[in-house]
């Protein structure tokens, strides 16, 4: 689902070319269901819908006898006192790692797991080319996946037969490794993997025709042609040594998966390079496989990708980081030119640049606006406020006209401490304080206007 939301341009391309897809999980347990990290991408809901997810239901501890008898189940269930006492561990989900447990799951659900498959083919086939492709993903360390993908595959190829014309293809994703990274590890974990590709194996090469599942068609064994186009292995080991985890393998399949599908559909890889793909071209040459009666299959194949990666999430930053230096680089200098960007230095302007904005500047300079009077006005405004303080000095008080000494101590105080509310000294020392935050202003001012 991540691919498809990522590669939102390819898939809607698909859409257009009337390629469908449809999803069906199938799984023991809601552990994976549950998951909210695995279905989200750069908080997108990337979740399936309900209809999407077939959870396999368990029998009840008193139904394996019915299912013992079975004959489909009846080859290959052995000792039903052994399923029965594990359905009785209530406590444990899924298959846990049993094979034979995982196979009498899907045994029990055969029917449903068929209808939902029908169902799905029928959507993405409804009114378009009666044709579909099959890509299974699974893993092969617990019992659900090892145990039931081969049932999976016959089941999907004795009801949609391909007949060599390509039109049901299956291709096969699994997962292996060689480390239980859960430490879920039960006793048959390395087991399992081993027994699983050596079905797939004998599958393909026609040595293996296991029991058609279901109680709801013919008994009967597996006839099939075909069954798998490829298998395409995925380890946590790459060419170069590294280790991955599972979720970058995950990622890295579908990536591969969703490339074949493009190249498929558009065109871009006909029959015959398909067929160097699943290795039927080397089929009927190689020694090592003789036509009759193989023994090894050269369809699975090692699954690697070279390829170039465009970090989204670090672009965005990197894009967000450089809007803002851009920001803050305008609100110091505002400088700007039209080859370089922005730049400490101003920008050469020519003499016809100058005389159109010098008007403009002077004006901003002369305006009226502002509070800080000229020093002429202010000297100006010192003498009337002296000459107002003489006058009211020499005013008597109480009928008592008062000396010189007092007049002239008078005006003193109010040359120190009353003109301005401060007096002369320290409304300069104001002036001389402010004029940094002044001239500050006036640049402001000046670089807001448009010249």
């Amino acid at each position: 689902m991540s691919v498809l939301t990522q590669r939102a341009k390819d898939t809607e391309s698909l859409r257009q070319q009337g390629v469908r897809t449809g999803f069906l999980a199938i799984d023991s347990s809601d552990d994976v269901r549950n998951q909210k990290r695995t279905w989200t991408d750069f908080g997108i809901d990337l979740a399936l819908n309900p209809s999407d997810w077939l959870i396999l239901k368990r029998p009840g501890a008193g139904t394996i006898g019915g299912l013992a008898l079975r004959s489909d189940v009846s080859p290959w269930i052995g000792d039903p006192k052994r399923i029965q006492g594990f359905l009785g561990q209530q406590q444990i989900q899924g298959a846990n790692q049993r094979r034979r447990f995982g196979r009498l799951l899907c045994a029990h659900n055969a029917a449903t797991i068929r209808s939902a498959v029908i169902e799905k083919v029928n959507q993405v086939t409804s009114g378009q080319t009666y044709q579909c492709a099959f890509h299974i993903f699974a893993t092969l360390g617990g019992g659900t996946g090892s145990g039931g993908l081969v049932d999976l595959v016959t089941l999907i190829r004795t009801k949609f037969p391909d007949n060599g014309a390509d039109e049901f293809p299956i291709f096969v994703y699994v997962y292996i490794t060689d480390a239980d990274e859960k430490g879920a590890n039960v006793g048959y974990f390395f087991q399992n993997q081993f027994t699983a590709l050596r079905d797939l194996n004998a599958l393909i090469v026609g040595r293996f025709r296991p029991t058609l599942l279901g109680d709801d068609i013919q008994p009967a064994d597996f006839k099939g042609a075909e069954p798998i186009a490829q298998v395409a292995l995925s380890a946590p080991l790459n060419s170069a040594g590294r280790q991955m985890p599972l979720e970058t393998q995950i990622r890295v399949v579908a990536e591969a998966c969703f490339e074949r599908i493009v190249a498929w559909t558009s065109g871009q890889m006909d029959a015959a390079a398909q067929k160097s793909l699943t290795g039927e071209d080397v089929l009927a040459i190689f020694p090592a496989e003789p036509p009759e009666l193989p023994e090894r299959s050269y369809r699975f194949s090692a699954l690697g990708m070279r390829r170039w990666e465009v970090p989204h999430d670090k672009l965005k930053d990197l894009l967000a980081l450089d809007l803002l230096r851009a920001a803050l680089r305008q609100m110091l200098f505002n400088h700007w030119h039209d080859a370089n960007g922005f730049s400490t230095q101003l920008a050469d302007g020519s003499a016809a640049d100058a005389a159109n904005a010098l008007p403009d500047l002077f004006a901003e300079i002369e305006e009226p606006r502002r509070p800080e009077p000229k020093p002429e006005l202010l000297v100006q405004r010192f003498r009337d406020a002296l000459a107002q303080k003489a006058t009211g000095l020499q005013r008597t008080q109480g009928n008592t006209p008062l000396d010189l000494r007092s007049i002239e101590q008078g005006l003193a105080d109010f040359y120190r401490q009353s003109f301005e509310k401060v007096g002369v000294d320290a409304l300069m020392q104001q002036r001389q304080a402010e004029l940094p935050s002044r001239v500050e202003k006036e640049a402001l001012g000046l670089d807001r206007r448009s010249w």
